[in-house]
């Protein structure tokens, strides 16, 4: 309500600046006493708390033309920013109702109320409008309306249209880098350098065909999964989640030793994903060997990328070629080097070497594996999101591949 207040406010300074009322002399009717008038009575309307009316008001007083476009556009974007998205589609299509505003303007309002479906959840209406705009001539409106498409047809799950619509904008990149000045900054709200933009964009291809591959999983669609993984991985990048569902499929497919293979290069990788990839390596290796011990594997895989979460298996691996003693002290420098293990090697470093046969690796491998149960966490390295379960795409900034573990 203070934000139409002030708005209110602007309005009225621009009519009296351009229409004056001279207070000496009785002020003959005119256009500008009439419009006036109608402002007046749209205050009214607003105090009597009758803010659709209200509006109505403010739209007829304050006609369409260049110089009070920038207004009816701020007046759509603070009902956007209220999550009043119907009020905001009637500002804009007001405004698209008149006829005399340039091809800019135009486009300028069309963004604007294809925003305005989007939020709404009307995708069609976005769609359509999204589509028409990207096929015009105007360079970087077209851009935006193709990576405005991209997000409908993520939120709809349409993962094929979405692809090909990344695939557009990377094919056309070079026409679509553009110089970005104010002009274009002040109606589009972002400068468009797309050439620090097409490896963003092939990494949304890869985990768009890893969702599409997903629900051909679910529906029983093993080959078109196994096809449409196929395509993602060939696209250069990261490919952790393409190796994933692959290794998923070698399991359906009653072959463990590839699925163990596939996983094991993921951990040999990155130690980003070993929160996610660890579970699903040591049930491939169970599936092989049921009686099997995983620990000497999982030391080596520790030696090449080191992981909070390997050290317990670490640790029994040393125990059982060195014995105990060696296994702690072990732990006493490798702990060192994990801060939510500080306080665990705070501990144990506060003892004396002779002291470690007197106490037993189990019970301090029971510590440390409550501690990093207690400590387990994900978190964005684009927004700072921090949760609990891993999430390919962040709930917060929507970035793909940015949440990993905190360990």
């Amino acid at each position: 309500m203070i934000f139409v207040l002030l708005f209110s406010a602007l309005v009225i300074g621009y009519w009296l600046a351009k229409y004056p009322i001279h207070l000496k002399r009785r002020p003959q009717r005119s256009p500008s006493s009439a419009y006036l008038e109608r402002y007046y009575e749209s205050m009214h309307l607003l105090l009597a708390e009758q803010p659709d009316a209200a509006i109505d008001a403010f739209m007829a007083t304050l006609d369409v033309n260049a110089e009070t476009l920038e207004a009816h556009m701020a007046l759509g974007v603070m009902f956007n920013k209220r999550g009043e998205i119907d009020r905001a589609i009637r500002v804009h299509q007001n405004i698209l109702a008149h006829p005399h505003l340039s091809t800019r303007q135009i486009l300028q309002a069309r963004l604007a109320l294809a925003e305005d479906y989007l939020l709404a959840g009307l995708f069609d209406r976005a769609e359509v409008l999204y589509t028409e705009l990207s096929q015009c001539c105007e360079v970087p409106v077209a851009q935006q309306a193709l990576i405005k498409l991209v997000d409908v047809y993520q939120q709809e799950g349409e993962w094929q249209q979405a692809i090909n619509t990344l695939t557009v904008l990377c094919e056309h990149s070079q026409a679509l880098q553009v110089p970005t000045n104010n002009c274009q900054q002040s109606y589009l709200g972002q400068g468009y350098d797309t050439s620090c933009r097409i490896t963003q964009w092939r990494q949304w291809q890869v985990y768009f065909y890893c969702e599409w591959a997903q629900v051909c999983l679910l529906e029983g669609h093993e080959q078109q999964a196994q096809a449409v993984l196929a395509k993602a991985s060939v696209i250069e990048g990261d490919i952790t989640r393409v190796q994933i569902l692959q290794s998923q499929l070698a399991s359906m497919g009653n072959n463990p030793k590839q699925a163990l293979a596939l996983l094991q290069q993921i951990v040999l990788t990155s130690s980003l994903y070993h929160a996610v990839v660890l579970p699903l390596w040591l049930e491939a290796f169970y599936c092989i060997e049921p009686e099997g011990n995983p620990n000497r594997h999982l030391a080596d895989i520790y030696q090449q990328q080191p992981s909070a979460l390997l050290l317990p298996a670490t640790a029994k691996a040393i125990a059982q070629q060195s014995g105990e003693s060696q296994a702690i002290t072990f732990l006493v420098s490798a702990l060192a080097r994990w801060e939510i293990l500080a306080t665990v090697h705070e501990a144990l470093a506060l003892l004396p070497t002779t002291a470690y046969a007197q106490i037993t690796l189990p019970s301090i491998l029971a510590i440390i594996e409550k501690r990093l149960a207690q400590a387990q966490g994900y978190e964005c390295r684009v927004c700072g999101y921090q949760g609990h379960e891993h999430h390919w795409q962040c709930p917060s900034c929507k970035s793909w591949g940015a949440v990993v573990a905190k360990l």
